[in-house]
């Protein structure tokens, strides 16, 4: 049976920006054929206190994956909440992930990337690439984001 979430360490190792990202390629295609369902990213916040540089390439990275379309949504740790419309549609989805300890505990040294489910929109991200740019007509304007249910704030971990 295939795994539902799979744990990706970046910072091990003290890669460089370009390493990781390499590592990250290869990880989520490894996850895509392997079916995993979620993937959850270490990247780390950095030791400058404010963002270090394998934090932002690795979002940076991920963002641009969303755009070309190879990753079909993320969430940042620090949105990782069943208060976010995004994180609640992953966890639809994928109901293992409610077991994450960082769930609800703003972790910006981690990002959680869905491989398997409908596409989500990306809360720093347009949702769709340019319906002008594709030469298509808009659509009936619904957001891709299926409609998820009110969770109690006792789902989030103490």
């Amino acid at each position: 049976m295939p795994e539902s979430v799979v744990t990706v360490n970046l910072e091990a190792d003290y890669p460089t920006v370009e390493e990781a990202r390499q590592l990250l390629k290869a990880e989520l295609e490894k996850c895509r054929n392997r079916k995993v369902t979620a993937v959850k990213i270490i990247h780390g916040y950095g030791s400058s206190g404010v963002g270090g540089a394998l934090r932002q390439g690795i979002r940076k990275s991920l963002i641009n994956r969303r755009k070309e379309g190879s990753v079909k949504g993320v969430v940042f740790g620090e949105k990782w909440s069943i208060f976010d419309s995004v994180a609640r549609s992953m966890l639809e989805q994928c109901p293992e992930l409610g077991k994450d300890k960082d769930l609800c505990n703003s972790n910006p040294g981690i990002s959680i990337v869905p491989s398997c489910m409908l596409p989500i929109a990306l809360s720093c991200v347009p949702a769709r690439p340019s319906m002008a740019a594709a030469g298509a007509e808009p659509s009936s304007g619904q957001s891709p984001i299926a409609e998820t249910p009110e969770l109690p704030a006792e789902a989030c971990p103490a």
